[in-house]
């Protein structure tokens, strides 16, 4: 299912934007970890484009950031990729790193579900989470595991 996600966002970018070549058109794909790191790695190969993982976090309040080492400012174009858009936090955050780090670029986001009470919209998901019943659902992508007592 997670496959047919990920084919489906990458459908919906190429047909969005009527190109025959994606790959011309964006510098870098940057996969937000955790979640994001494995659709953002077979997004990458499926474009042939670059990929870099980005660590970021608001929901376990992970130490933050490497986006200044792993992004180039005169880079014209990112996709950006998440498991989730859920509140919206992480992207409301993240896009206002960006503009700290003067990042003027063309910035697309796309994840592989997307709350439609999230604070911030996505530029591509595959599915639009909207009813009471998918809202209030906890969503486990089969490269979660379960965190285990350190020992």
């Amino acid at each position: 299912e997670v496959v047919d996600m990920i084919d489906d966002v990458l459908l919906k970018i190429k047909y969005d934007r009527d190109l025959s070549n994606v790959t011309s058109n964006y510098d870098k794909v940057i996969g937000i970890e955790r979640g994001g790191c494995i659709p953002g790695v077979m997004m990458s190969h499926q474009l042939g484009i670059p990929y870099n993982s980005l660590k970021w976090s608001t929901r376990d309040h992970v130490g933050k950031d490497n986006i200044s080492k792993l992004l180039d400012l005169n880079e014209k174009s990112i996709l950006l990729v998440d498991d989730i858009n859920d509140s919206g936090e992480t992207i409301s955050t993240l896009l206002e790193r960006l503009e700290q780090l003067g990042f003027t670029g063309n910035i697309t986001i796309c994840t592989l579900l997307s709350k439609s009470t999230s604070i911030n919209t996505v530029d591509y998901y595959a599915k639009e989470l909207k009813t009471p019943e998918e809202l209030d659902s906890w969503y486990v992508f089969p490269w979660e595991v379960i965190q285990t007592e350190e020992i």
